[in-house]
């Protein structure tokens, strides 16, 4: 039961974290859910799974669609990283000799990806572990 209850502390973590702060600009925050209009919908759809999964003790339910949403979640930080380092490097060069490049160019070096992403990633992993890992492996390893 202990890596089924794993799942479910991983469900809850990538809920919670597509609610957390996933992008900031400033004081400006974005989670990953926004408000509906986000990847993060997903990751809640499969923090369900997992959970309702791990509450039937169907594990390998709880272990893909721990991996499906790992892969939301990687896929999310890898395209947002990209977008950031895009948008750094196109607003420099259109802002080439403006007087106001340096203001513009201290903003958009203020964008940066939150601590969000770290507690979904966590959350993925806990409800891969607890999916596919079975209850004596544990107890054979951690008494």
């Amino acid at each position: 039961m202990l890596n089924l209850g794993l799942a479910m502390a991983g469900a809850a973590l990538l809920a919670l974290g597509a609610f957390l702060p996933a992008f900031s600009l400033g004081a400006i925050s974005v989670t990953y859910f926004k408000g509906g209009d986000g990847d993060g919908v997903f990751v809640v759809l499969a923090a369900a799974i997992i959970f309702l999964g791990a509450i039937a003790k169907k594990r390998r339910i709880v272990g893909y669609a721990g991996i499906a949403s790992l892969a939301l979640v990687v896929f999310g930080m890898f395209t947002l990283s990209s977008r950031l380092s895009e948008g750094k490097a196109d607003l420099a060069r259109e802002l080439d000799g403006n007087p106001f490049a340096g203001l513009a160019m201290s903003i958009s070096e203020s964008a940066s990806m939150e601590w969000g992403w770290a507690v979904m990633l966590l959350g993925a992993i806990l409800a891969i572990f607890g999916g596919f890992v079975t209850e004596r492996w544990l107890k054979d390893r951690y008494g």
